[in-house]
């Protein structure tokens, strides 16, 4: 029969391995959807957009990517990837769906200005709405 402090031991080890498992398979997530064309061409709109870029400044840092729609339509999923740079802080929304494969919907924007507000940066099945400029907003 094995001992208290041998039991001990065993849960320790078993726990620091289990959350080290655990750490690589998020950065493994993080990693994949990064490599994305959905993610790669809502940064490319992202960018392209004049006036999220100058709010934000360069560089700039890009934190972990959450799945905003867990649990419910498996169709349709919303990302959040928090951004932060050296003029203003916020989160670039894009919407994903899937058709055959999984295409780029929406992109939006939220500044830290103006929490709870959304700058439509584009909504591909809406052409009239593309590639709004945060300028034309307003924001300022």
């Amino acid at each position: 029969m094995l001992s208290n402090s041998a039991l001990l031991k065993i849960c320790g080890y078993g726990t620091f391995f289990m959350s080290g498992i655990a750490l690589l398979a998020f950065e493994e997530i993080q990693a994949r959807i990064r490599k994305s064309t959905c993610y790669l061409e809502a940064f490319t709109y992202f960018n392209n957009n004049t006036g999220a870029v100058r709010y934000f400044g360069e560089p700039l840092k890009v934190g972990h990517i959450t799945n905003e729609s867990e649990g419910e339509n498996d169709m349709v999923r919303w990302y959040t990837v928090p951004l932060k740079g050296p003029d203003g802080k916020g989160s670039l929304y894009y919407q994903v769906i899937k058709e055959n494969k999984w295409l780029l919907s929406k992109v939006e924007v939220e500044l830290g200005k103006l929490p709870g507000r959304r700058f439509l940066i584009v909504d591909k099945y809406d052409f009239s709405n593309s590639n709004k400029d945060l300028e034309n907003n307003q924001m300022e």
